[in-house]
């Protein structure tokens, strides 16, 4: 056999996105290191590498290694995305297990019988609640739009039910036992006027595994304290607020006799003059969060919309890239639950069910198997044609709030 000729292969931590015959991306998912092939002859080897019966190994000719694109080849090779062996040094054909997507339990295939067969284990995928103690038809009606893009108070309307039952909560509490969730996270409404908050404090004494955190609007502080005195809300206090409230948040802070690192600010920003302008208390958490009001989109686009330097700023490992092909991280595993019971996976998503009459397993159910938002992944066209769709974070609420299928302008 000529020793001209090579074994070429992807090295099994290779990610590969083939867009088409003409468009395809290798990313080294230990190093980071990526290359962008038009090269046909370089795209066809790498194409023929995943084919089934070649074991992820195929032989080349050093006529085949000349037509190729010499510097774009070495680059690869440097990079350590692919190899060329002599045949000559190497007679047997060696075996590269190339990496294949495969969930043990692939959720895109449950059905009712999977689900019976489940059992309780099904509850496993519930990883975090949000859950609404209280409405307020007091609150002012341009929090609407904050509501749907971030965990914050809900306003009311007249007639809905405007508080939890407290035997929901045990019963909620006992039966995701079984999950593997570890926050939960009580907001309003106006928390301090939650009726049952005795109650509330001696339930939660009976769940101490889980972290409680208590969502106060600013305009709440001076009730915190009281609130505070049970032992289980020991985690975090997180108060929602805005940058042109930071001064009376600063002054009613200063009064509260609970520790600053019990404390975390959300502050809502929509311009970067708030931000430049903004001066945060010391000893506090600070997490700023970008707002969208409809008029700001430049603002998102400078700030929030991804870069390819931002997509390629850190080393994206195998695994996540699987999981971004499957399921949504962002949304996947947490459920929203309102004072009247019922569920639903973000507050724009539709209702899943309400635990006045169904069992949260069957509710974590009915989210797996109509996908209103846990396995929500970038599939979309425009995204299916950007070689970096499954290196993006999974598509999140500002998408929606934008309804845009994408937050770049990468082409």
């Amino acid at each position: 056999m000529n020793d001209t000729n090579y074994w070429f292969y992807v090295y099994p931590n290779i990610y590969v996105k083939q867009v088409h015959r003409e468009k395809v991306m290798l990313y080294n998912t230990d190093t980071g290191a990526v290359l962008h092939s038009a090269n046909l002859v370089f795209n066809d080897w790498v194409r023929e590498v995943h084919i089934a019966e070649n074991l992820g190994v195929i032989s080349v000719s050093e006529e085949d290694v000349e037509t190729c694109d010499k510097e774009l080849l070495e680059d690869a090779i440097k990079k350590k995305l692919v190899n060329l062996q002599s045949i000559a040094s190497h007679l047997l054909k060696p075996v590269n297990f190339l990496p294949i997507l495969n969930l043990q339990k692939d959720i895109e295939n449950i059905d009712d019988e999977a689900t019976e067969l489940m059992g309780d284990d099904i509850i496993s995928y519930l990883s975090e609640l949000n859950i609404f103690l209280s409405l307020d038809d007091g609150l002012p009606e341009e929090w609407d739009l904050i509501s749907r893009q971030l965990l914050f108070p809900i306003r009311g309307s007249i007639g809905q039910c405007k508080q939890l039952d407290p035997f929901i909560l045990e019963q909620l509490l006992r039966a995701s036992q079984y999950s593997i969730m570890q926050h939960v996270n009580f907001v309003g409404g106006n928390l301090a006027q939650y009726s049952y908050w005795g109650k509330l404090t001696n339930i939660l004494s009976s769940f101490p595994q889980y972290n409680y955190h208590l969502w106060f609007a600013y305009t709440e502080l001076e009730q915190i304290t009281g609130l505070y005195a049970s032992d289980f809300f020991y985690d975090i206090i997180i108060v929602p607020c805005f940058i042109d409230d930071m001064e009376e948040v600063k002054d009613r802070i200063m009064h509260l006799s609970i520790q600053p690192e019990k404390i975390t600010l959300h502050v809502y920003v929509t311009s970067e003059e708030e931000y430049v302008a903004s001066v945060f208390p010391d000893n506090y958490s600070v997490c700023i969060r970008p707002l969208y009001t409809g008029h700001n989109i430049d603002f998102f686009k400078k700030n929030v919309f991804l870069k390819e330097e931002d997509i390629l700023g850190s080393v994206i490992g195998m695994r996540k890239i699987f999981c971004n092909q499957k399921l949504n991280s962002t949304f996947f595993g947490v459920l929203n639950v309102y004072p009247d019971g019922s569920v639903r996976a973000t507050n724009d998503t539709a209702v899943l069910g309400n635990l006045c009459q169904d069992d949260i397993k069957n509710i974590v159910y009915r989210e797996l198997s109509t996908n209103t938002a846990w396995r929500q992944i970038r599939n979309s066209t425009i995204c299916d044609a950007c070689c970096y769709q499954y290196l993006c974070p999974p598509p999140g609420i500002y998408e929606r709030i934008l309804e845009r299928d994408n937050l770049c302008d990468l082409k």
